[in-house]
């Protein structure tokens, strides 16, 4: 099984560490759209003024070589194709991809995620994402932890699916287990032992601790609005 090191040094499109912060240099698009809609998946479905559009058999295959088997030597596992509503009848067709698992760290699966853009005939892509699947009580989370470890990114996640929920500071009850179903990302925070998670619409600061065998608290939590 790989290490965590070994998961770190896995080429991505353009040969940017999958684990670490310069795997967040996406498209400022794409963070926009993902920070807005509160959720780590690509969800083309969910976009607002988005269309799913259909493209050919052959078209998808090239889509599925560039985003993942010449990448990353596995077949994509699932791919939307859309295009932005717009009078403009050149808006590109966009892909956003998922390709099948890699690695795992720990026995929990690794797979990369990859938005492309259509033009000319040609695929172009973005970096990757890694996104790990973390097992927990209340089923597989998907996390892409960004420039957290993974071993901090599986404690946190394990410790939030016990948690039904959090209040904040101005008395609102904040989901944090069912939130969790919808996916998380993290981040690393000035602070050295707390991370920044958003997992749906909940934005959560957890606490690593800093003693020995100290459980992830969670320090605030509160609704984040497209």
């Amino acid at each position: 099984m790989p290490t965590e090191s070994q998961l770190c040094s896995v080429p991505t499109l353009v040969s940017l560490n999958p684990w670490g912060h310069s795997a967040m240099m996406i498209s400022a698009r794409s963070v926009l759209l993902c920070v807005a809609l509160m959720a780590p998946a690509w969800a083309a479905a969910y976009i607002p003024d988005a269309d799913p559009v259909k493209v050919s058999a052959a078209v998808g295959r090239r889509l599925g070589d560039v985003a993942c088997a010449s990448s990353f030597g596995v077949a994509p596992s699932d791919i939307r194709t859309w295009r932005y509503r717009s009078k403009n009848s050149k808006e590109p067709v966009r892909a956003d991809v998922i390709c099948q698992p890699d690695s795992s760290f720990k026995g929990m699966l690794a797979r990369y995620r990859v938005e492309c853009v259509l033009r000319r005939a040609n695929w172009q892509c973005d970096a990757a994402v890694r996104e790990l699947l973390v097992r927990t009580d209340a089923g597989v989370v998907k996390v892409i932890p960004n420039d957290v470890s993974l071993q901090r990114t599986v404690d946190l996640v394990l410790a939030l699916a016990k948690i039904e929920s959090f209040e904040s500071q101005d008395g609102v009850r904040i989901p944090i287990r069912d939130a969790l179903s919808e996916g998380c990302w993290l981040w690393s925070t000035p602070a050295p032992d707390e991370v920044e998670a958003r997992c749906g619409t909940s934005g959560i600061r957890v606490s690593l601790g800093g003693g020995q065998g100290e459980a992830p608290r969670i320090v605030s939590a509160s609704w984040v609005h497209p």
